[in-house]
């Protein structure tokens, strides 16, 4: 009696985890891709007051925090692929 109930809230479990499973993807990509903006201010200074030939300008901070963010994002969803996969592949059924 209680195998049959298991198996069926397994089965549930499973439906579920199938259903929510592409949002929780997306949710988790996103975060990785935040955590890398939240570092982006910090590398952008300390790019920017690292030993140039010229001194140092504000136009050339703007430069480098223009670079340096679609590379940020880039990365931050390549690792958040990256980690997902690796995950999927550890903890699969």
């Amino acid at each position: 009696m209680f195998q049959k109930d298991y198996k069926k809230y397994n089965e549930a479990e499973r439906e579920y985890w199938a259903q929510t499973r592409p949002q929780v993807k997306r949710r988790f990509i996103l975060r990785e891709m935040i955590f890398n903006i939240t570092l982006w201010p910090g590398i952008t200074v300390v790019v920017g007051f690292t030993d140039h030939p010229r001194p140092f300008s504000l136009w050339s901070l703007a430069l480098t925090a223009i670079v340096m963010l679609p590379v940020l994002l880039l990365g931050g969803y390549l690792s958040g692929q990256w980690k997902w996969s690796d995950f999927d592949k550890k903890y699969s059924e």
